[in-house]
Protein backbone atom coordinates (compact mmCIF):
# COMPACT_ATOMS: atom_id res chain seq x y z
CA UNK A 1 0.00 0.00 0.00
CA UNK A 2 2.91 2.34 0.48
CA UNK A 3 5.20 1.38 -2.36
CA UNK A 4 6.12 4.38 -4.77
CA UNK A 5 6.92 4.13 -8.51
CA UNK A 6 9.79 6.89 -9.70
CA UNK A 7 9.01 8.50 -12.89
CA UNK A 8 11.65 11.08 -13.45
CA UNK A 9 11.21 13.31 -10.67
CA UNK A 10 7.68 12.34 -9.76
CA UNK A 11 6.73 10.44 -6.87
CA UNK A 12 4.01 8.34 -7.85
CA UNK A 13 2.06 6.13 -5.07
CA UNK A 14 1.78 2.56 -6.35
CA UNK A 15 -1.91 2.63 -4.48
CA UNK A 16 -2.98 5.84 -6.72
CA UNK A 17 -1.83 4.10 -9.76
CA UNK A 18 -4.20 1.03 -8.20
CA UNK A 19 -7.42 3.26 -7.79
CA UNK A 20 -6.97 4.99 -11.06
CA UNK A 21 -7.19 1.66 -12.88
CA UNK A 22 -9.99 0.00 -10.88
CA UNK A 23 -11.78 3.31 -12.04
CA UNK A 24 -11.38 2.60 -15.33
CA UNK A 25 -11.99 -1.01 -15.18
CA UNK A 26 -15.47 0.56 -13.57
CA UNK A 27 -16.15 2.60 -16.41
CA UNK A 28 -15.20 -0.18 -18.80
CA UNK A 29 -17.74 -2.43 -16.80
CA UNK A 30 -20.22 0.64 -17.09
CA UNK A 31 -19.75 1.13 -20.68
CA UNK A 32 -19.57 -2.34 -22.19
CA UNK A 33 -21.52 -4.89 -19.52
CA UNK A 34 -23.88 -2.58 -17.62
CA UNK A 35 -27.43 -2.16 -18.02
CA UNK A 36 -26.55 1.11 -18.89
CA UNK A 37 -24.53 0.04 -22.05
CA UNK A 38 -26.53 1.03 -24.60
CA UNK A 39 -26.03 3.91 -27.04
CA UNK A 40 -29.08 5.69 -25.68
CA UNK A 41 -27.44 5.78 -22.29
CA UNK A 42 -24.22 7.67 -23.58
CA UNK A 43 -25.62 11.39 -21.81
CA UNK A 44 -25.83 8.73 -18.59
CA UNK A 45 -22.53 7.77 -18.92
CA UNK A 46 -21.31 10.86 -19.58
CA UNK A 47 -22.59 12.42 -16.44
CA UNK A 48 -21.48 9.92 -14.41
CA UNK A 49 -17.80 10.55 -15.39
CA UNK A 50 -17.92 13.68 -14.96
CA UNK A 51 -19.69 13.04 -11.48
CA UNK A 52 -16.44 11.41 -10.45
CA UNK A 53 -14.42 14.24 -12.00
CA UNK A 54 -16.02 16.53 -9.10
CA UNK A 55 -15.14 14.02 -6.56
CA UNK A 56 -11.63 14.00 -7.60
CA UNK A 57 -11.57 17.82 -7.98
CA UNK A 58 -13.45 18.13 -4.85
CA UNK A 59 -10.98 15.59 -2.75
CA UNK A 60 -8.06 17.22 -4.13
CA UNK A 61 -8.73 20.92 -3.63
CA UNK A 62 -11.00 20.91 -0.73
CA UNK A 63 -8.60 21.18 1.60
CA UNK A 64 -9.09 24.96 0.06
CA UNK A 65 -12.29 25.47 2.09
CA UNK A 66 -11.33 23.91 4.84
CA UNK A 67 -8.78 25.65 5.51
CA UNK A 68 -9.62 29.48 4.35
CA UNK A 69 -7.87 31.54 6.67
CA UNK A 70 -4.52 29.98 6.57
CA UNK A 71 -4.85 29.66 2.90
CA UNK A 72 -5.13 32.86 2.37
CA UNK A 73 -2.15 33.15 4.33
CA UNK A 74 0.24 30.53 2.99
CA UNK A 75 -1.79 28.46 0.16
CA UNK A 76 1.48 26.45 -0.84
CA UNK A 77 0.94 25.33 2.89
CA UNK A 78 -2.69 24.10 2.13
CA UNK A 79 -2.24 22.69 -0.91
CA UNK A 80 0.44 20.25 0.68
CA UNK A 81 -1.78 19.54 2.90
CA UNK A 82 -2.76 15.56 2.87
CA UNK A 83 -6.47 15.31 1.26
CA UNK A 84 -8.61 13.16 3.80
CA UNK A 85 -12.42 12.31 4.74
CA UNK A 86 -13.25 15.24 5.18
CA UNK A 87 -11.80 16.30 1.26
CA UNK A 88 -13.38 12.96 0.19
CA UNK A 89 -16.73 14.24 1.51
CA UNK A 90 -17.02 17.15 -0.05
CA UNK A 91 -16.12 15.77 -3.37
CA UNK A 92 -18.78 13.53 -2.71
CA UNK A 93 -21.33 16.88 -2.18
CA UNK A 94 -20.24 18.41 -5.31
CA UNK A 95 -20.89 15.74 -7.52
CA UNK A 96 -24.38 15.35 -5.59
CA UNK A 97 -25.54 18.73 -6.37
CA UNK A 98 -23.82 18.33 -9.79
CA UNK A 99 -26.48 15.06 -10.35
CA UNK A 100 -29.36 17.34 -8.63
CA UNK A 101 -28.79 20.04 -11.25
CA UNK A 102 -28.84 17.98 -13.98
CA UNK A 103 -31.81 15.87 -12.83
CA UNK A 104 -33.61 19.80 -12.75
CA UNK A 105 -32.30 20.28 -15.74
CA UNK A 106 -33.88 17.04 -17.29
CA UNK A 107 -30.57 16.27 -18.81
CA UNK A 108 -30.21 13.13 -16.52
CA UNK A 109 -32.27 11.45 -13.43
CA UNK A 110 -30.66 11.10 -10.26
CA UNK A 111 -31.90 7.33 -10.08
CA UNK A 112 -29.60 7.19 -13.63
CA UNK A 113 -26.87 9.13 -12.40
CA UNK A 114 -26.48 7.92 -8.77
CA UNK A 115 -27.17 4.05 -10.05
CA UNK A 116 -24.39 4.45 -12.63
CA UNK A 117 -21.88 5.49 -9.90
CA UNK A 118 -22.88 2.91 -7.66
CA UNK A 119 -21.73 0.42 -10.55
CA UNK A 120 -18.20 1.86 -11.30
CA UNK A 121 -18.12 1.83 -7.44
CA UNK A 122 -18.78 -1.21 -6.77
CA UNK A 123 -16.40 -2.46 -9.77
CA UNK A 124 -13.52 -0.55 -9.02
CA UNK A 125 -13.80 -1.43 -5.18
CA UNK A 126 -13.51 -5.22 -6.39
CA UNK A 127 -10.84 -4.50 -8.58
CA UNK A 128 -8.98 -2.83 -5.83
CA UNK A 129 -9.55 -4.90 -3.23
CA UNK A 130 -8.19 -8.02 -5.64
CA UNK A 131 -5.22 -6.07 -6.41
CA UNK A 132 -3.79 -4.88 -3.00
CA UNK A 133 -4.94 -8.08 -1.12
CA UNK A 134 -5.22 -6.51 2.16
CA UNK A 135 -5.66 -7.91 5.42
CA UNK A 136 -6.35 -7.07 8.58
CA UNK A 137 -6.32 -7.52 12.37
CA UNK A 138 -5.15 -11.09 13.97
CA UNK A 139 -7.67 -13.76 14.15
CA UNK A 140 -8.34 -14.67 17.59
CA UNK A 141 -10.52 -17.49 16.42
CA UNK A 142 -10.24 -20.97 15.10
CA UNK A 143 -12.85 -21.22 12.70
CA UNK A 144 -10.89 -18.77 10.33
CA UNK A 145 -8.49 -20.72 8.78
CA UNK A 146 -5.76 -17.41 8.25
CA UNK A 147 -3.45 -15.33 10.59
CA UNK A 148 -5.18 -12.41 10.13
CA UNK A 149 -8.56 -11.29 8.48
CA UNK A 150 -8.72 -11.26 4.62
CA UNK A 151 -10.63 -7.94 4.42
CA UNK A 152 -9.63 -7.74 0.82
CA UNK A 153 -11.91 -11.27 0.46
CA UNK A 154 -14.55 -9.94 2.26
CA UNK A 155 -15.05 -7.09 0.53
CA UNK A 156 -14.28 -8.57 -2.83
CA UNK A 157 -17.64 -10.81 -1.58
CA UNK A 158 -20.08 -7.98 -0.33
CA UNK A 159 -19.02 -6.04 -3.17
CA UNK A 160 -19.75 -8.79 -5.70
CA UNK A 161 -22.25 -9.80 -4.11
CA UNK A 162 -23.98 -6.09 -4.15
CA UNK A 163 -23.26 -5.80 -7.98
CA UNK A 164 -25.30 -8.83 -8.95
CA UNK A 165 -28.16 -7.57 -6.77
CA UNK A 166 -27.64 -4.07 -8.62
CA UNK A 167 -27.93 -6.12 -12.05
CA UNK A 168 -31.19 -7.62 -10.99
CA UNK A 169 -32.83 -4.33 -9.97
CA UNK A 170 -32.25 -3.08 -13.05
CA UNK A 171 -35.05 -6.06 -13.83
CA UNK A 172 -37.64 -4.35 -10.99
CA UNK A 173 -40.61 -2.12 -12.47
CA UNK A 174 -39.00 1.15 -12.53
CA UNK A 175 -41.48 2.87 -10.11
CA UNK A 176 -40.03 0.33 -7.54
CA UNK A 177 -36.40 0.29 -9.23
CA UNK A 178 -34.83 3.08 -6.64
CA UNK A 179 -35.67 1.60 -3.62
CA UNK A 180 -34.47 -1.43 -4.25
CA UNK A 181 -31.32 0.25 -5.61
CA UNK A 182 -30.95 2.37 -2.26
CA UNK A 183 -31.57 -0.65 -0.47
CA UNK A 184 -28.33 -2.78 -2.22
CA UNK A 185 -26.65 0.39 -1.67
CA UNK A 186 -27.83 0.20 2.24
CA UNK A 187 -27.01 -3.58 2.47
CA UNK A 188 -23.33 -2.56 0.72
CA UNK A 189 -22.64 0.16 3.16
CA UNK A 190 -23.31 -2.40 6.08
CA UNK A 191 -21.36 -4.72 5.05
CA UNK A 192 -18.34 -1.92 4.47
CA UNK A 193 -19.09 -1.01 8.12
CA UNK A 194 -19.03 -4.27 9.46
CA UNK A 195 -15.22 -4.90 7.80
CA UNK A 196 -13.95 -2.24 9.55
CA UNK A 197 -14.09 -4.02 12.88
CA UNK A 198 -11.40 -6.33 11.29
CA UNK A 199 -9.67 -3.99 9.77
CA UNK A 200 -5.98 -2.17 11.19
CA UNK A 201 -6.96 1.31 9.43
CA UNK A 202 -10.48 2.19 7.85
CA UNK A 203 -10.30 2.91 3.95
CA UNK A 204 -12.06 4.07 0.87
CA UNK A 205 -10.22 3.05 -1.69
CA UNK A 206 -6.71 4.99 -1.30
CA UNK A 207 -8.42 7.18 1.23
CA UNK A 208 -8.27 6.77 5.28
CA UNK A 209 -11.52 7.06 6.78
CA UNK A 210 -12.84 6.73 10.47
CA UNK A 211 -14.81 3.56 11.64
CA UNK A 212 -18.57 5.02 10.85
CA UNK A 213 -17.72 6.82 7.82
CA UNK A 214 -19.48 3.87 6.20
CA UNK A 215 -22.40 3.79 8.69
CA UNK A 216 -23.19 7.65 8.24
CA UNK A 217 -23.98 6.62 4.38
CA UNK A 218 -25.70 3.61 4.97
CA UNK A 219 -28.11 5.87 7.69
CA UNK A 220 -28.52 8.75 5.36
CA UNK A 221 -29.75 6.58 2.53
CA UNK A 222 -32.07 4.57 5.10
CA UNK A 223 -33.69 7.56 5.70
CA UNK A 224 -33.96 8.51 1.97
CA UNK A 225 -35.66 5.29 1.34
CA UNK A 226 -37.94 5.90 4.06
CA UNK A 227 -38.98 9.37 3.26
CA UNK A 228 -39.24 8.23 -0.71
CA UNK A 229 -41.76 5.35 0.70
CA UNK A 230 -43.87 7.91 2.99
CA UNK A 231 -43.84 10.50 0.03
CA UNK A 232 -45.25 7.47 -2.48
CA UNK A 233 -47.75 6.17 0.04
CA UNK A 234 -48.79 9.44 0.62
CA UNK A 235 -49.10 10.30 -3.19
CA UNK A 236 -50.99 6.64 -3.64
CA UNK A 237 -53.42 7.73 -0.59
CA UNK A 238 -53.70 11.18 -2.33
CA UNK A 239 -54.73 10.00 -5.33
CA UNK A 240 -57.39 7.46 -4.19
CA UNK A 241 -59.06 10.25 -2.17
Amino acid sequence: MHDVWMVGPVILPVVWLVTAISLIIGFLFLRYFSPYKEKSHQIIRDRTANGVIFIIIGFYFGSIPLNMTTFLRDPLAVLSYPSGQYELIMGLLIALIYFIIQHIKKQAFMRDTLTALFFVVLVADFIFAFSTGSSGSTVTTESIPFPEHPTALYTMLITGTAAMLLVKTMQIPLERRAEYTLLTFIGWSFGKWTITSFEVTSHFFSVYVTDDFYLFFMLATAVVLILKIAIKKKQVIGWKN
